[in-house]
């Protein structure tokens, strides 16, 4: 029997195909063998921000002696025990928001249980416009964070680019110093909220044009924490990957994504806010698609293991 090669187009990424040949003569129809095969996915692209690698350890997690008055939704304290992980060492800025839209194609979500989620308020002051060429950063504000960001579209972002959202456990570790979490600071990497946090109290900045001529600031432009990371408190507040619950109801569940309520939770308070919410334990609830002038992510990815 002959030998033949034939081209296939059109064909999906990541998609698994059947094939079969035949042939008719006079006697009748022969049919091949079947093939399966699955073609290649798309390759994802990496995220173009800095990363920090936080080593694993336990810390308490919540609000202790060191960080008082606590709110009752930051008790009890209780031990966790992390791996180790990357994280962005700055917040996700505009423009990095925007070239993700348009590699996208879309600002909705596209598949999955959440398809059709807006991902962000478009053409907000101080954030991401929507052109006749698709989507830039408002004029001036390529290096701020991206705001106006809905959990779906955080959660997405973080997928698009082969990572995620960090846990609320994450989060905190690394805000609290990671292996440093002994320091005890009121707030990431200090205890001096001016230092190492744009809030309330030294946010205005006329250029912005936001309220009263306050606003967020560059990426990075305090001090940054233990672990070189910025931002942790203050600027805007970063979406973690987590339902809202308290902490009682938490304790063997808060490294999962089970939905356990109907909130997510962002962390570590914005510009726009008084001191005593930028600490490295204050929590807050809020609908995954809910947005803001001051709300916006950080990227985390998982450290790969290679197992022999």
């Amino acid at each position: 029997m002959g030998e033949f090669s034939c081209t296939l187009s059109n064909l999906s990424p990541g998609t698994t195909y059947f094939v079969r040949a035949f042939a008719t003569n006079g006697i009748g129809t022969a049919y091949g063998n079947e093939i399966v095969f699955t073609t290649l996915p798309l390759p994802i692209p990496n995220y173009s921000g800095e990363l920090v690698l936080v080593a694993g350890g336990s810390f308490e997690l919540g609000c202790s002696a060191l960080q008082m008055p606590c709110e009752a939704n930051e008790l009890p304290v209780h031990n966790v025990t992390l791996s180790d992980f990357y994280m962005g060492k700055y917040e996700v800025t505009n423009q990095e928001f925007a070239n993700f839209l348009n590699a996208y194609g879309q600002a909705t979500v596209k598949a999955g249980e959440i398809t059709g989620e807006n991902m962000l308020v478009e053409n907000l002051t101080g954030g991401i416009i929507k052109t006749e060429n698709g989507w830039e950063p408002a004029a001036g504000k390529a290096n701020y964070p991206a705001i106006g960001i809905t959990w779906f579209g955080a959660n997405e972002f973080c997928a698009f680019y082969g990572g995620r959202l960090p846990t609320e456990a994450e989060w905190e570790f690394a805000a609290k110093g990671g292996i440093h979490a002994t320091d005890g600071y009121i707030y990431s990497g200090s205890n001096q909220v001016e230092i190492v946090a744009i809030y309330a109290g030294n946010s205005t900045n006329a250029s912005n044009n936001l309220e009263n001529g306050m606003g967020t600031f560059t990426i990075g432009s305090l001090a940054a924490n233990q672990l070189g990371v910025f931002d942790l408190s203050g600027n805007v507040n970063e979406w973690v990957s987590d339902w809202y619950a308290d902490y009682t109801a938490k304790l063997k569940s808060y490294l999962s994504d089970t939905p356990i309520g109907t909130q997510k939770i962002y962390r570590g308070g914005s510009w726009k806010d008084a001191a005593t919410g930028l600490k490295v334990t204050a929590r807050y609830p809020a609908l995954p698609n809910f947005n803001g002038n001051n709300l916006g992510f950080r990227f985390v990815k998982a450290v790969m293991v290679i197992t022999k």
